[in-house]
C-alpha cells in the first residue's frame, strides 16, 4: 500500500487540501500503529519522524491561516469565518499533540489526535464552503469586497501550500525523483 495521499483542493474550497493532507497523516499513522509490534526500533523511529515532520508542516500552515483570519475584522461578521476561526486552532492543537506523541513513539495516541485534527479541518472546510455559497447567493453586498478579499487571501495561502505539496505528488514513471522524496515515500509504504 502506498502513502500517496489526497489530491483534493479543486472546486469546493482550497482548504480541502489541508484535510486531504491530514488524511494522509492519519493513514500513515494507522499503518504505523498497526505495524508497531512488527517493526524494528530503528524503522519505527524513522517512520515516526517522517510522519512527525509532515504533521508539523501542516500545523504550521494551519497556524498561518489562523493568524490571517485573526487579522481580518470580517471574522466578527461572518458566521462561517467564525466557525473556521474556532475549528482551525483546535486542529493545530491536536497536531501539536500528534507531534509530541510521535516524539515519544506513541503511534496509537498520535493516531487518535490526528483523527481529531482531521475532524476539525473537515468542519473548517465545510464552514468555508458555506461562506462561498452564501457569498455567491448574496451577490454584491456591503461587505462583499472585504469578504472576497479574505477568500482570495485564504486561497492564495492554500495555493502556496498546494504548490509545495503538489511538487512532491507530480512524479510520473520514468521521471527522476529526488532521493529524499524516494526515501520518504518508501518509509510511508
Amino acid at each position: 500500500g502506498g502513502g500517496g495521499g489526497g489530491g483534493g483542493g479543486g472546486g469546493g474550497g482550497r482548504d480541502a487540501m489541508l484535510a486531504a493532507q491530514q488524511r494522509t497523516v492519519v493513514i500513515a499513522l494507522f499503518k504505523l500503529a498497526r505495524d508497531v509490534e512488527r517493526l524494528e526500533a530503528s524503522v519505527l523511529s524513522e517512520r515516526a519522524e517522517t510522519i512527525r515532520q509532515g504533521q508539523e508542516r501542516i500545523r504550521v500552515r494551519v497556524e498561518a491561516i489562523v493568524r490571517r483570519l485573526g487579522q481580518r475584522s470580517l471574522v466578527n461578521m461572518e458566521p462561517g469565518y467564525q466557525r473556521m476561526a474556532a475549528e482551525l486552532p483546535k486542529a493545530a492543537t491536536s497536531m501539536e499533540n500528534v507531534v509530541g506523541n510521535l516524539t515519544e513513539l506513541d503511534a496509537r495516541q498520535a493516531l487518535q489526535q490526528a483523527r481529531q485534527a482531521l475532524a476539525h479541518l473537515q468542519r473548517a472546510d465545510a464552514a468555508f464552503k458555506e461562506v462561498q455559497v452564501a457569498q455567491a447567493q448574496r451577490g454584491a453586498g456591503g461587505g462583499q469586497q472585504q469578504s472576497n478579499d479574505l477568500t482570495n487571501l485564504f486561497q492564495l495561502e492554500m495555493d502556496r501550500f498546494r504548490n509545495q505539496y503538489s511538487h512532491v505528488q507530480r512524479y510520473q514513471p520514468g521521471q527522476q525523483r529526488r532521493p529524499a522524496v524516494d526515501e520518504a515515500m518508501r518509509k510511508l509504504e
